[in-house]
């Protein structure tokens, strides 16, 4: 049996529209082990971009060092999050020929180094170049090229770009705060990476993440991805309904749909009550009124989805249906509104192959809560780069992923 690498620490960051989240894990071969989790509440961030780089940097700082005291290290780098109206894609390709008549690591980069070279729009970054297929010497259809033999290899990818100012603020804000990016997530991606199953993919899926600031999709066809889009209309507005129609904070609107809202009035016992306590007595509301509300705004959500499934022709490819993830999936009754709006399947998505330190486990975290499904998913990039480089480094002596982020992350022990 092969000995297992060498594990190493990555950090993520998921700026969200009304928290920060950061996370530090262990990455091996066959797993991810969370070592340290810290959520901060910010209103520095409005439909996935920055409006206050003060605040956001603050939040930032306090979830990074709180992180640094939880897994015993120093943070100099991290993978953070991206989301917004500004996230574009369009697919590319690339060629390049094999010099060893055998396909190595070094030409599975350079051909998706060549597929990331289109025209994109004046303003914009690429931050993903995601293979769609390869196709050597016109054999199509193939999903790992490496190993394999010929002359030409060539590539089709997905090519995902942000505004430049977006990921420029991001920056300062984490550079404010003496740390360092590696890279770019987009939030749909990264989601996808902690919730989806294979199976799902080659089925024909769509992952939607339901945040505070966004609804992000990720839609898959025939295993590879096919588009992406970030709708600036989520669950902040459910919040605000509510906190508006019920004469509330937009806290105590927050914890009434949290605990007590559903998607379907239909599915709410007549008459039942919902209340909670408030610093002044108990605050009481109906749970049909309370469910009519978020389950009109959900409905709004579900066409709009709907809309962009049918602008691109896929709302007849998905196999597998839908897969909610993200805070706003926790609503209950989602799965039964969405499946009779859709008439696919749907499942609510949990974050799947992750566990947490023996001291985290202790503080009952459910690392497999759906809210944690892009910074999980952050860590699961990671992952994928460590374990691809490791395997390149066999190959080539080059730096390896894990020295890369012996600098990011500087370890007590």
């Amino acid at each position: 049996m092969a000995e297992e690498r060498e594990p190493g620490l990555v950090v993520g960051l998921d700026i969200g529209t009304s928290k920060i989240l950061a996370v530090v894990a262990e990455v091996h071969d066959d797993k991810v082990i969370v070592r340290g989790l810290n959520s901060q509440k910010t209103y520095g961030v409005s439909g996935g971009t920055i409006s206050d780089i003060e605040q956001v940097s603050v939040a930032i700082k306090n979830a990074i060092k709180s992180l640094e005291k939880q897994g015993q290290c120093e943070v100099f780098s991290l993978s953070a999050s991206v989301t917004g109206e500004h996230i574009g894609c369009d697919e590319s390709a690339g060629m390049v020929p094999i010099n060893r008549k055998e396909v190595t690591y070094k030409d599975k980069e350079e051909v998706l180094k060549n597929a990331r070279d289109l025209a994109i729009p004046q303003g914009s970054e690429v931050i993903h170049v995601i293979p769609q297929e390869y196709e050597i010497d016109k054999q199509k259809g193939i999903t790992n090229p490496i190993g394999m033999t010929g002359i030409r290899l060539d590539v089709k990818a997905l090519v995902i770009t942000a505004s430049s100012n977006v990921l420029n603020n991001t920056r300062k804000c984490i550079q404010k705060c003496d740390f360092n990016v590696d890279n770019f997530v987009f939030q749909g991606v990264a989601s996808s990476m902690a919730v989806l199953t294979e199976d799902e993919k080659r089925l024909g899926v769509c992952l939607v993440d339901i945040g505070s600031g966004t609804v992000d999709l990720a839609i898959y066809i025939n295993g590879a991805l096919k588009d992406v889009f970030s709708i600036p209309f989520a669950g902040d507005r459910v919040t605000m309904d509510i906190a508006a129609i019920m004469h509330m904070s937009t806290d105590v609107a927050e914890n009434f749909k949290v605990k007590f809202g559903s998607c379907r009035a239909d599915m709410i016992p007549h008459g039942e009550i919902a209340e909670l306590p408030m610093h002044h007595g108990v605050k009481q509301i109906s749970r049909v009124e309370l469910s009519s509300i978020i389950e009109a705004r959900y409905e709004d959500f579900f066409g709009l989805i709907r809309q962009e499934l049918k602008r691109n022709y896929y709302d007849h490819m998905l196999g597998a249906g839908f897969v909610f993830t993200g805070g706003g999936a926790l609503v209950e009754h989602i799965e039964d509104a969405a499946e009779d709006y859709f008439d696919l399947p749907v499942r609510v998505g949990f974050v799947k192959n992750v566990e947490v330190c023996k001291e985290l486990s202790d503080q009952y975290i459910d690392i497999r809560d759906p809210r944690y499904a892009t910074v999980i998913g952050l860590l699961k990039t990671q992952q994928e780069h460590f374990l691809h480089n490791q395997r390149r480094d066999g190959e080539e002596p080059k730096e390896s992923i894990f020295q890369k982020f012996k600098r990011g992350l500087k370890q007590y022990f």
